[in-house]
């Protein structure tokens, strides 16, 4: 998955949309993105470089899919306490906890 296609699918994973938007002063509907506690912006969060992103998507995995995140987590980041695994890893993580994930 290319890193674009990565955030779209945490966003959508997450409860983010991306609906086609009529602004004021653009002729034609633009997409914009609308998070599940409300506001839009023009894209997905930066899930692959912000930590806090990532903090708030793994806040919607289930109770029984945590071992399986840290176990992958682990994996990927290679010895690293997983503590310190970047965002780009967890992302990868969370997407294959979520078979989200493709090569």
């Amino acid at each position: 998955m290319n890193p674009e296609q990565q955030r779209i699918a945490i966003a959508k994973a997450c409860g983010w949309e991306s609906r086609l938007t009529l602004v004021s002063g653009c002729s034609k509907p633009i997409p914009l993105w609308f998070g599940p506690e409300g506001g839009n912006r023009a894209h997905p969060p930066d899930f692959l470089n912000d930590l806090n992103a990532m903090h708030e998507a793994e806040q919607v995995l289930e109770k029984n899919q945590e071992q399986s995140y840290f176990e992958l987590l682990h994996d990927i980041a290679g010895n690293l306490n997983f503590y310190r695994a970047t965002a780009a890893q967890r992302a990868e993580a969370f997407l294959r906890t979520l078979q989200l994930w493709k090569p």
